[in-house]
């Protein structure tokens, strides 16, 4: 997400990015559709991810505020801070489907009040085990095709938007 900076939208896209967005109003439809937020200040977003059971990764944090917040929000478990690009890879895995992301999620939802395990739906696909996320709806800004994926299995009929699988895990926090 680029906000109002077009300058950086446009760089992104000539870099290849499959998904660019400039000012986005509904964040929370947006975080639905997502795995993992990446961010570098810590702050509101960080909260509405954690209401919504999203894993939150704190990196480049912005100095002041943002590494004081990934610095806090890492100690507290509630978000992991990734201080070298070479730790990205293990870490965004691990948090998809790994123990940490499952940790996050649960103290995340916790703070609201949710109980651990109970607020963020993940099952697996027959073709192989992704695992998969809640689909935000129909007005998601990612949205193509002409209905959500359904979970096997479960009959519950929630969409979905699939996620990658997860590799050996990494030092609690």
């Amino acid at each position: 997400m680029c906000g109002h900076n077009q300058a950086l939208a446009a760089r992104l896209r000539r870099a290849g990015l499959a998904h660019v967005y400039g000012w986005v109003a509904d964040m929370s439809a947006l975080m639905a559709a997502a795995d993992v937020l990446v961010q570098n200040a810590g702050g509101l977003s960080s909260l509405e991810a954690f209401a919504g059971g999203l894993p939150v990764v704190g990196y480049r944090c912005i100095p002041g505020h943002g590494q004081t917040n990934a610095a806090a929000l890492h100690e507290a478990g509630l978000a992991y801070w990734i201080r070298e690009s070479a730790d990205l890879e293990p870490v965004l895995t691990e948090l998809l489907d790994g123990t940490l992301g499952r940790q996050q999620r649960d103290r995340g939802l916790a703070l609201f009040g949710a109980r651990p395990g109970g607020g963020h739906r993940r099952c697996r696909t027959p073709d192989g085990g992704r695992s998969v996320r809640p689909d935000p709806g129909p007005d998601a800004p990612h949205r193509t095709g002409t209905g959500p994926a359904r979970c096997p299995g479960d009959g519950g009929g929630h969409g979905h938007a699939v996620s990658g699988t997860a590799t050996g895990g990494l030092p609690s926090i």
